[in-house]
């Protein structure tokens, strides 16, 4: 009997097998064809693909057989059955032609095939912005000093940055910025991250630190002698990296996130073929690196770039990565979706492609914020949770997912204790996401407290550190073997916190409204 990862291979592999023909049918034409396969492990994905006595019957034989394993754990024969059976009702909604149920029964058995061969802890981390790409917030002093040296305004992005600096007589952009990116986060920085409970940071770059500003583009760099040493200090620290390419040639929206804000940026003007080059180099100069676990193609992509564009984008990024040395085994591959609405679109997408049974190790990165619309204020601290238990169900019905930003900022009045709970019920929502979370940022402006995980949150005691228990505690541990079965008790989608986290997160959201037309895009897919 094949147990532990070589059964969840398996079965995931004659799944692939089985999805590459016309039809169910075809797969149950090719049975001898498979017959050098594991004997076993065959009969129980194929008899999975009949009725539901059948299936019953199966799925004992593999519960059996696992407990019989020597070399199988208790928990590992949990993940295997659980993989076994949604693989089950996949092909049973399959059959009747029942295509989102069928979509939520594969992603939860995608991700069991990943708990079996992914050797890494899941991700608790701490972004690192404003180091490699500037923005205001976490390079708010670089922002107020040079404006006080130059005494003129230098805007509010690295571009607008770096134009000041390139009109100025007394000031060198190339000092200015060589000096920031190497005194923004040192050494300290990492051994204090690792000391306060947290394995891993995720580091956001532009994509001029790789190959220096092209097409007349008026950034600095490259760096990449900077980047090797934060890649440095994390091993040092023993934590994880994950290389998030945040800012891509031609820009993958039009705000500062990415580098530049841009109102006369369209979504024709992202240099795809040229972001694909760059992650190509970036996994091929770490790929030797074993605690680089993490490799991000792009952040907050606009809401204006069709599906399939980012979808042929993402396949090409993927197939660069795992060709230039970074294994499905040890790195994972992060494909954003801005904002969360999109996510159902793109997994759809994704697994008419037959990607969720081609790609290894992906995960969908999620940015979830109670900030940015004033519709947030509505809620109350209750609510506010509700809106985060059922992020927690969603993540836990993606096949792979990291929730790259959050923060405790919302609007609105709260008492500390208030501001404590709700920092606490976000980390153990975010602990579903398979591949973990990172909280945006480690230190930000001294006014913006809740974004400053260092002084602002861990250091006011709004959350424990060291981190400790409390970063594998989750909201339902039940939704972790099978959260497409379990009772969701999920608010109805009129409720007020559905509403206000739909508000929120898409409609009228100035993040997205801003994004090229987002808001207009979506309203002409929904309305011919």
């Amino acid at each position: 009997m094949a147990h532990g990862f070589e059964a969840a291979v398996a079965l995931r592999t004659l799944c692939l097998e089985a999805a590459e023909q016309d039809s169910v049918g075809e797969a149950e034409n090719s049975k001898e064809g498979t017959a050098s396969r594991n004997v076993d492990s065959k009969q129980w994905f194929l008899s999975l693909g009949g009725t539901e006595k059948e299936i019953e019957t199966a799925l004992a034989a593999v519960q059996e057989g696992l407990s019989r394993s020597a070399g199988t754990l208790q928990g590992e024969a949990n993940v295997i059955y659980s993989m076994a059976s949604n693989l089950g009702r996949y092909w049973l909604k399959k059959r009747s032609s029942d295509e989102k149920s069928a979509l939520k029964a594969l992603s939860c058995a995608m991700r069991h095939f990943h708990r079996m061969h992914w050797k890494h802890a899941a991700w608790r981390g701490a972004n690192l912005g404003g180091w490699f790409l500037l923005e205001p917030g976490p390079a708010s002093p670089l922002f107020e000093n040079t404006e006080a040296a130059l005494s003129a305004r230098v805007g509010g992005c690295e571009w607008t940055l770096c134009a000041a600096l390139d009109q100025s007589r007394t000031h060198s952009k190339a000092e200015v910025l060589d000096q920031h990116r190497a005194t923004q986060y040192t050494s300290e920085t990492f051994q204090e991250i690792s000391r306060a409970g947290l394995n891993a940071v995720r580091v956001p770059f532009g994509y001029w630190i790789v190959t220096g500003p092209t097409h007349d583009d008026i950034y600095h760099g490259p760096a990449l002698p900077d980047l090797d040493r934060a890649v440095e200090l994390a091993k040092a620290a023993g934590l994880q990296v994950l290389l998030d390419l945040h800012g891509c040639p031609g820009g993958e929206n039009a705000m500062r996130p990415c580098g530049r804000e841009h109102s006369g940026w369209t979504w024709q003007q992202w240099r795809r073929e040229e972001s694909v080059a760059v992650l190509r180099a970036v996994a091929a100069r770490y790929q030797h690196a074993d605690h680089v676990t993490g490799i991000q193609v792009c952040n907050e992509p606009s809401p204006a770039i069709p599906a399939s564009v980012l979808c042929d984008y993402y396949e090409s990024a993927i197939s660069a990565v795992r060709d230039a040395g970074m294994p499905a085994s040890r790195v994972a591959v992060l494909l954003p979706v801005f904002t969360q609405w999109r996510v159902q679109e793109l997994l759809q997408l994704w697994h008419a492609r037959g990607n969720l049974l081609r790609f290894d190790n992906i995960a969908w990165d999620l940015h979830l914020y109670h900030d940015f619309h004033p519709a947030w204020s509505l809620l109350s601290h209750q609510q506010h949770s509700e809106v985060v238990v059922e992020d927690a169900r969603s993540l836990a019905l993606l096949p792979g997912s990291v929730v790259g930003e959050w923060s405790l900022a919302r609007p609105g009045s709260y008492s500390e204790e208030e501001v404590a709970d709700f920092g606490v019920a976000q980390v153990r929502a975010y602990n579903h996401a398979l591949h973990g979370w990172f909280f945006w940022n480690w230190h930000d402006h001294e006014a913006l407290d809740r974004w400053d995980m260092r002084r602002g949150v861990m250091g006011r005691g709004r959350l424990p550190a060291p981190l400790g228990s409390l970063g594998s505690e989750l909201v339902n541990e039940a939704w972790e073997l099978d959260a497409w079965s379990q009772a969701s008790g999920r608010a109805s989608l009129l409720s007020a916190s559905s509403l206000v986290s739909f508000l929120g997160r898409w409609v009228a959201n100035p993040l997205v409204g801003l994004y090229d037309g987002g808001m207009k895009s979506w309203l002409r897919r929904l309305v011919p």
